[in-house]
């Protein structure tokens, strides 16, 4: 029932989206009536060709005065603008084309007193579909920035954050627990983001020629987002190998339309690849739901298969691509926070063995590998410790006994130490702390404190040296054993005196 919930709330998430996409996307102002050759056209317009040629569409109008003529998502790859002869407006032209299918343009038109006529042409390389008619508004920029930013500019973010998430999963994936299905996954991210460029409007015009190939490109940049995205999906999520004949017949088609000769077939294989992408996307999504442990999956891969469904189906009426780069995004994001938890977890597990092996069992303190961990600019006072009689304690009571003296004395230091102070447990009976900031008046107090304080607690007493530490740890730790020995040697000579 859970799962099924989760196939709901993305559903309605779905469909949510769906309504406000449909809602930019509908032109919104007066539609004029426009006609190729004197002929009404009606909308969505296809134009066949078999070699690249003008197509021109013409309206007229009546009236004066400022207008915007807004071009919504015409699928063309150059258009100039004329009114009344004289051309007002381009983008491109005969020799020069760019991707524009997700940008809406607007064009300021000046209309004079009587009769206007309007003419929108494109120099086509091959056949085209537009699906909305131009039209006019006198304040259309709320629709066309919405417009614009859903269906032009996300995908240029997705693009973004594709490279980033692909970049970093590929520097983490040697730490992670597949680290070949995540090296795989990085890979695949970073080519579905550069497909998501298909999706947006750069604004960069190339030769007619370079056009086309770089479009083969993309042809075949779609069929390698999809074999690699949801073969490395099966693999990372799932833990499912991937079928060598499946994935070597994808690449053959990732191919295929770079090397077919004839643009328009390799355009049509691509086609192919919207339906095999809805199968293979229904095929993943039907595995998450089977596998109970992967149920924070489903809504995102829900959410994917529909907008996946709807951009494969609607392609021959109403596409809406940010319909698409939305629903990739959603999965990508999910994945890499799945991939991300695992890579921390492991990354904790790590930290923690690493910060166990500077510990010392018995008191906790850090034993000499924290060392090779002290920065050369830390500045203090370094003291060095040496238990008074610890070695005729040991003899007389036993090493039980002794374990459990050298524990309240780490108690008691760590009690009275600060967070940024450093107790090493130098060896045996001996002790090293590293007092940061402290200058020795200071260190001499603590150290008088923390005498006292186990002193009371067990009736045993210690010796210890005070050095300046400036980073240089060895010198440091010479001159307090020195002052350490000199310590002992006055308690001693105490002792003899008092008897």
């Amino acid at each position: 029932m859970r799962l099924w919930l989760s196939v709901i709330r993305a559903s309605v998430l779905f469909l949510a989206l769906l309504l406000l996409i449909s809602y930019v996307a509908t032109p919104s102002g007066f539609i004029p009536m426009w006609t190729v050759n004197g002929r009404e056209i009606r909308f969505p317009y296809s134009v066949k060709t078999s070699s690249p040629r003008w197509i021109e569409m013409d309206a007229v109008l009546n009236g004066k005065g400022k207008e915007f003529l807004v071009l919504p998502r015409m699928g063309l790859s150059n258009i100039e603008v004329f009114l009344n002869g004289n051309m007002i407006w381009q983008a491109g032209d005969e020799r020069h084309h760019s991707r524009m299918w997700t940008h809406t343009f607007v064009v300021p038109i000046e209309l004079k007193m009587g009769k206007n006529t309007v003419s929108v042409r494109s120099y086509i390389l091959y056949d085209v579909k537009i699906n909305w008619p131009p039209y006019f508004s006198s304040s259309p920029w709320m629709r066309v920035f919405l417009s614009n930013l859903i269906f032009s500019q996300l995908p240029i973010m997705f693009f973004g954050m594709a490279i980033v998430l692909g970049v970093l999963m590929i520097r983490i994936s040697s730490q992670t627990s597949d680290p070949k299905g995540n090296l795989l996954f990085g890979i695949s991210v970073i080519i579905v983001g550069t497909f998501m460029l298909d999706y947006s409007y750069i604004g960069l015009f190339m030769n007619g020629g370079f056009f086309l190939f770089v479009r083969r490109i993309y042809y075949s940049l779609s069929y390698f987002a999809v074999a690699s995205y949801f073969c490395s999906v099966r693999r990372v999520i799932l833990g499912k190998k991937i079928s060598k004949k499946l994935f070597t017949s994808l690449i053959a088609l990732s191919i295929s339309p770079i090397v077919i000769p004839d643009f328009k077939a390799a355009r049509m294989s691509a086609i192919i690849s919207s339906p095999l992408m809805t199968v293979l996307s229904v095929y993943v999504l039907i595995e998450i739901i089977s596998n109970r442990e992967k149920a924070k999956f489903v809504a995102p891969f829900t959410f994917l298969t529909l907008s996946i469904f709807y951009s494969t189906v609607s392609v021959w009426w109403f596409p809406n691509p940010g319909i698409l780069s939305s629903g990739v995004a959603c999965s990508m994001l999910v994945i890499m926070e799945y991939i991300y938890g695992g890579y921390k977890d492991l990354n904790n597990i790590a930290i923690a063995a690493w910060r166990e092996s500077l510990i010392d069992p018995l008191t906790g303190a850090f034993n000499r590998k924290i060392f090779r961990k002290i920065p050369s600019n830390m500045k203090g006072s370094l003291v060095f410790i040496d238990l008074n009689d610890f070695k005729f304690f040991n003899d007389t009571y036993g090493h039980e006994k002794g374990d459990e003296i050298l524990k309240k004395f780490a108690d008691v230091v760590m009690n009275r130490l600060r967070s940024d102070d450093i107790f090493i447990r130098y060896g045996g009976d001996e002790f090293i702390i590293i007092l940061t900031g402290c200058d020795s008046k200071i260190a001499v107090r603590i150290m008088e404190e923390i005498r006292r304080n186990f002193e009371s607690a067990t009736g045993l007493d210690f010796s210890y040296g005070i050095s300046d530490f400036r980073g240089n740890l060895e010198e440091s730790i010479k001159s307090a054993d020195r002052r350490m020995y000199e310590m002992k040697r006055n308690l001693k000579r105490r002792r003899r005196y008092d008897e």
